[in-house]
């Protein structure tokens, strides 16, 4: 920066204090674009974690999930810390009620509460669930656990299509996994077919059934180049080894029913 300064160029800071410049003075910058940002959008979910920090106080972190209008796509953003000494929960209510107060966030707006355990946070969610009330809110309650309740809804669904895509998204991601000999054969394959391989095959979690769009996602960019591979290149090339092979068999049967 300021490269015509003889002072600018010979600046120094220390780690420490050069943390305190980007963090109170870039910090508050994100923050306005952070609320700007959520007051756009219809739901939002918040998700608190109650700590020690490394000065061993207790420091309540929250973020926000929501639609970004901004990005056009869910994201995950922290909103604040909050410093605590004795933690009940009708303290945490009002740190979080006044925080959405001061920044302009609509309480009605809160969709629900995450949390990581369905033990935790249960007093949290009912005092802020009767703050809505007052105001003609609700929380919406999907269970202990609403992260578990949705991806095993999209679980059912996939289940009941009998499509069976989660088998064939973990087997194109296992038949390359180990294997770069794979890997530069379907790369040769897809410069024959003028096509760039920019991202691997993504690996499909079983028990997080919402994020099997992204990784379908991801093999629809090279689909041409899947086929090519499967059905033509190896047939050709490798008959023998993939006679017997029941994960190549199983991808070959997919492939040729699509």
């Amino acid at each position: 920066m300021f490269p015509d300064s003889n002072i600018a160029q010979t600046f120094n800071m220390e780690t420490k204090i050069l943390s305190y410049v980007i963090s109170h003075g870039l910090g508050p910058f994100f923050h306005r674009n952070l609320v700007e940002d959520i007051r756009q959008c219809e739901r939002f979910v918040l998700c608190s974690d109650e700590q020690k920090n490394c000065q061993n106080n207790k420091q309540l972190d929250i973020i926000f999930k929501y639609w970004s209008v901004k990005n056009q796509r869910v994201v995950t953003r922290y909103y604040k810390s909050i410093l605590l000494g004795h933690a009940p929960a009708h303290v945490i209510r009002d740190h979080i009620i006044n925080s959405f107060r001061t920044d302009g966030i609509d309480i009605k707006r809160l969709l629900m509460i995450g949390r990581d355990n369905p033990n935790v946070n249960k007093t949290i969610e009912k005092l802020i669930d009767e703050e809505m009330k007052k105001v003609g809110g609700e929380l919406l309650k999907l269970g202990s656990c609403h992260i578990h309740v949705v991806h095993n809804t999209f679980k059912s669904g996939t289940t009941t299509s009998h499509w069976y895509i989660e088998d064939f998204c973990i087997d194109v991601w296992s038949w390359f996994r180990h294997s770069l000999a794979r890997k530069e054969d379907f790369i040769k394959i897809s410069e024959e077919l003028n096509e760039t391989v920019e991202k691997n095959i993504l690996y499909f979690v079983c028990t997080r059934w919402v994020l099997l769009g992204k990784v379908v996602n991801r093999i629809l960019t090279q689909w041409e180049i899947l086929n090519e591979y499967f059905l033509v290149y190896l047939p050709e090339n490798d008959k023998t080894k993939i006679k017997e092979n029941k994960k190549y068999n199983s991808i070959k049967s997919y492939l040729s029913s699509h």
